[in-house]
């Protein structure tokens, strides 16, 4: 018999990857633009802790961990020439 773990979902963490292309963003200036926008949608409600590359949004129906990842990690300022192999 297997043991099944009781999970109160309505509490549980949900996890939120945002991954976007290299560009010319700062650290966080994705992360920002998308906490903005949910501070409008949920006003005082929202509460958000964050560093340049995670949240942890709580004060909504449940917590919410996002983080900010790129696919192609390059310093600011630089532009990407191509994306495949040499």
């Amino acid at each position: 018999m297997t043991a099944c773990i009781a999970i109160d979902v309505e509490k549980s963490p949900v996890g939120f990857l945002m991954v976007h292309e290299t560009g010319s963003k700062k650290p966080g200036e994705t992360l920002g633009c998308l906490l903005a926008g949910l501070r409008l949608a949920y006003g005082d409600r929202l509460v958000a802790q964050n560093d340049d590359h995670h949240a942890v949004l709580s004060g909504i129906a449940r917590p919410v961990r996002v983080y900010e990842v790129y696919w192609a990690d390059l310093p600011f300022g630089e532009s990407v020439k191509s994306t495949s192999p040499e």
